[in-house]
């Protein structure tokens, strides 16, 4: 099939332009969809994607930032906690235990996590089994690393018994 040059009146040489419906250029009915139509409203979806993703992102940023403050209350609420449980060398496994299980959610900071290993540190003299299922928990929830290596422990876990080690920092016995 020949290739037939386009003029500036947007027709091609010896044809008038027709809608999809059949009717020319000039003529009345509905036109169903012409090429500069479908690229408006093909821009025109991509805008409100793009604006979309936006507002997304946005959204998401905020759920961050709101998560950060949420955690910065409650290291200072469980702040208070510890440092009662430590200062009264409390044996009350609920409570320590209870203390463990809402730090665990917040151990995604930095000031969170502290606390979690000082209370984890302190809870190994007093239930060694459940204390490394703490750390466990924590490896399985936050741990980005290899399994291997977490940040509760600074060793390759060979032996799987977890220990305290002289610097405070949970590792593996070897």
């Amino acid at each position: 099939m020949p290739i037939v040059p386009q003029n500036d009146s947007g027709y091609f040489h010896g044809f008038q332009k027709t809608r999809h419906d059949g009717a020319t250029k000039g003529q009345k009915g509905h036109a169903k969809s012409t090429w500069k139509s479908d690229v408006k409203r093909a821009e025109t979806m991509k805008m409100k994607a793009e604006s979309t993703m936006d507002d997304l992102v946005q959204s998401i940023g905020q759920l961050a930032m709101n998560a950060q403050k949420l955690a910065r209350i409650a290291v200072q609420q469980y702040s208070a906690e510890v440092e009662a449980i430590l200062k009264a060398q409390s044996r009350d496994v609920r409570r320590i235990e209870r203390c463990l299980d809402g730090i665990l959610d917040f151990c995604f900071d930095d000031g969170a996590l502290v606390l979690y290993k000082k209370l984890c540190r302190y809870y190994f003299d007093i239930d060694p089994e459940a204390t490394v299922s703490y750390v466990h928990a924590y490896r399985e929830m936050w741990d980005e690393q290899k399994p291997d290596k977490g940040p509760l422990d600074g060793e390759t876990r060979q032996t799987g018994h977890t220990t305290p080690d002289d610097k405070g920092a949970m590792s593996d016995e070897t």
